[in-house]
């Protein structure tokens, strides 16, 4: 489940089921915004877009191609709208270690929306 806190009226919101992360996902704010990446069900990086109460999935097709990641570390640069990750596992602790670095990028902003960020990963 999915939990939203209201800390100003000091009440919570439940989703249900809305992402299928399983353990261990990397959760960071970049602009605001919260950012979900792997865990121990995908490799996906999910962006929770407020105004709909929903994840979006962005692409990873240039970006780490694991089944699943987690144990992972995330760091953001909020001036260079950056997101890096490094290392973790690419499956349980017995599939192997990721001895690389991936950096996304926020290339672009539309007026229309936010929905149209795009995040571009690339392998340092």
């Amino acid at each position: 489940n999915f939990v939203e806190f209201d800390l100003n009226n000091k009440s919570h919101r439940t989703y249900g089921k809305i992402a299928n992360v399983g353990k261990n996902p990397v959760s960071v704010l970049m602009d605001g915004e919260l950012h979900v990446i792997g865990g121990f069900e995908h490799s996906k990086h999910l962006r929770w877009k407020n105004d709909t109460k929903e994840f979006i999935e962005h692409e990873m097709t240039e970006g780490p191609q694991y089944h699943i990641i987690q144990g992972h570390g995330v760091v953001v640069l909020q001036k260079k709208k950056q997101i890096i990750l490094f290392g973790g596992n690419e499956g349980n602790i017995w599939n192997g270690y990721i001895n690389s670095m991936w950096i996304c990028n926020k290339v672009q902003e539309f007026e229309d929306g936010d929905s149209n960020n795009k995040y571009i990963w690339k392998r340092l």
